[in-house]
């Protein structure tokens, strides 16, 4: 009997949780062994325990009002209003998957630049890098809005949500050759021209246009 209710109190103390009671008692049962008892067959005490479990409502309840709720604390100007924060914060997961390349080692680890002035340039070079990119993905993005055909992406995958990393690998390939004119160049005459340029906003010529140097580089 005191191992039961031993056992009994450690399975509570185990599964205690605030959201349930627990309850349960000893519960003991004479047996005899298998077969037709005798007169005089010994019998055995036999100690189940039994329990019961109650839902506490009202600890279910505050734990949704407490999970529900979170601060936020912002040095946003006062005209956004708190679903404006809110809306900002969540998004906050887009803008570190995609700065998580410039914390790439792979990325960082080759910068040879000591000065401190020249390594924030290069910080801001990547980052319009990264500008550019978020832009072209979302440029092909809501054109896929307006198109019943999906895209053709590298893998032989068909999607209308393609990343920026895909576009990218799609436009690798693009070949062109030279021309009599210094100012132009050609595809090959097989070439078939990516439907991602087109859904980006761009024209094929900018691949083919040569534009004439600025002074400032010469």
């Amino acid at each position: 009997m005191p191992d039961a209710e031993a056992a009994l109190k450690q399975f509570i103390k185990k599964n205690a949780d605030e959201h349930y009671k627990i309850t349960g008692q000893v519960v003991t049962e004479e047996k005899r062994k298998p077969g037709r008892p005798g007169k005089n067959s010994p019998t055995s005490t036999v100690y189940r325990l039994q329990f019961e479990v109650y839902l506490d409502q009202k600890a279910v309840e505050r734990t949704r009002q407490r999970l529900s709720c979170f601060i936020l604390i912002t040095n946003l100007d006062q005209s956004y209003n708190p679903f404006e924060v809110l809306k900002q914060y969540k998004a906050q997961s887009r803008v570190e998957t995609s700065f998580k390349f410039l914390k790439d080692p792979l990325f960082v680890g080759p910068v040879f630049l000591k000065i401190p002035s020249r390594v924030q340039a290069l910080a801001y070079v990547l980052l319009m890098a990264l500008l550019m990119f978020g832009l072209l993905e979302r440029r092909v993005r809501e054109a896929m809005k307006h198109e019943t055909e999906p895209l053709l992406i590298p893998g032989k995958v068909k999607t209308f949500k393609t990343t920026g990393k895909k576009i990218l690998e799609s436009l690798e390939g693009i070949m062109v050759m030279s021309t009599d004119n210094p100012y132009r160049r050609a595809f090959g005459s097989r070439f078939k021209v990516p439907r991602v340029i087109k859904l980006a906003g761009f024209s094929p010529d900018i691949y083919l246009d040569v534009k004439e140097r600025n002074e400032y580089l010469t």
